[in-house]
């Protein structure tokens, strides 16, 4: 049997150093085959989430038609996450890893 869910990150509150933000409405395409690859790089669905998220995120390359972008949690941790925009604001999360030195570098002189 297939695990499959949408994820609404727009019902989420996310909770960070006493204070509360609202994460902006979107949704995500989940199921075990692509929990299963970004679990291989240690990370977790709502950590992908939050980076495509973030305002300050980066645009990075991709090919295929995806998009990608590198990120910070809420938690601080910098990640690459190369996604799948779909049909009804629903995004598929291909892959996600922690930035390399590079990419952080990228990251940083975004947010300046």
């Amino acid at each position: 049997m297939s695990l499959w869910w949408i994820s609404p990150a727009w019902h989420r509150r996310v909770r960070r150093v006493g204070e509360e933000k609202q994460i902006d409405w979107q949704e995500f395409e989940w199921d075990e085959i692509n929990i299963n690859h970004i679990a291989e790089h240690q990370v977790e669905p709502w950590e992908a989430e939050e980076a495509i998220l973030e305002r300050g995120r980066a645009p990075r390359a991709a090919y295929g038609g995806a998009t990608g972008i590198i990120g910070m949690t809420l938690d601080g941790r910098l990640l690459v996450v190369i996604f799948l925009r779909k049909v009804n604001r629903r995004m598929r999360v291909i892959s996600a890893r922690d930035a390399s030195r590079r990419e952080r570098r990228i990251y940083r002189r975004h947010n300046r």
